[in-house]
């Protein structure tokens, strides 16, 4: 990358104690086919080696920069980067994933070739604890309203980005992902996968969003506090929406009915409440 060039592409890296992991994910950044890039990693406050390693690949790759700051989680990092970066496009990937050699190279051609297309990700190989293609539906806007079916790392634009407040603070607990493309996208955005597996997500036991399964119920409620306008404006009644029906008889959705009846009652009691205060017909009655 020249002297004065501005880099077509910022990639934002929040790490929380991720030294294990941290070193593959950058190198996986390095070795772009794609080269007029940066890449953020944030330190955010992490306890372990991770500050040090990220320090010592930011001195032998010019491309890669650093920040460190106190811990305030996933949500500031990103926030925290994406507005020092100067790249045209965003992409997000936290510190133990890692992305295909083309994966740059295949998603800024395709969204400098399409600008009607807001984001563009690609298909997600699954490994670690465990190995296997991650096959989320197709998206639409009905649909992630339903469930999230837009992985985090995906590339968009900055100037996107600087329309929205960026990623909810108050999303601690994990799904910070999906309320901020709840807020990101509107009906009428394009979302475009590109039918190869270039991003690789990593399954760990210890994973945050394992264990924010346990009160997946509030987080889900936060989520809809946050965006009440769209639920209260799209899902009228949404037991008559094929994307309701496909998520009630979802495996995740069976398995949390049976790992924890007494969340998804309390669940059912919110939504019926929430949709009575807005005047909508509640989800749960024919």
């Amino acid at each position: 990358m020249g002297k004065n060039k501005k880099p077509v592409v910022s990639i934002i890296v929040p790490c929380f104690n991720q030294g294990k992991y941290i070193l593959e994910t950058l190198e996986s950044v390095s070795k772009q086919t794609f080269t007029n890039f940066e890449c953020i990693v944030v330190n955010d406050g992490s306890t372990d080696d991770s500050l040090v390693k990220m320090k010592s690949f930011c001195e032998d790759d010019t491309r890669f920069h650093y920040i460190d700051k106190f811990n305030e989680g996933v949500s500031v990092a990103r926030n925290t980067a994406i507005r020092q970066s100067q790249g045209k496009y965003i992409l997000p990937l936290d510190a133990d994933d890692m992305i295909a050699e083309t994966y740059l190279e295949k998603t800024v051609a395709y969204i400098e070739e399409h600008p009607e297309v807001k984001v563009v990700c690609t298909n997600t190989r699954l490994f670690g604890a465990k190995n296997t293609d991650y096959d989320l539906p197709e998206y639409s806007y009905n649909r992630i309203i339903c469930r999230n079916v837009l992985v985090c790392t995906a590339l968009y634009r900055r100037k996107d980005f600087d329309k929205t407040p960026g990623y909810n603070p108050m999303m601690v607990k994990g799904l910070e992902d999906w309320d901020f493309w709840l807020t990101f996208l509107n009906e009428e955005d394009i979302v475009h996968r590109i039918d190869e597996y270039l991003f690789f997500y990593r399954m760990k036991y210890e994973s945050r969003n394992r264990n924010s399964f346990k009160s997946y119920a509030r987080i889900r409620r936060q989520i809809w506090e946050n965006h009440k306008d769209i639920y209260a404006n799209h899902f009228f009644n949404p037991v008559e929406s094929d994307e309701y029906q496909t998520l009630i008889n979802s495996k995740e959705y069976k398995i949390g009915k049976k790992l924890s009846p007494i969340l998804n009652m309390r669940w059912c009691y919110y939504l019926i409440g929430f949709f009575k205060r807005n005047g909508r017909k509640s989800p749960y009655r024919q």
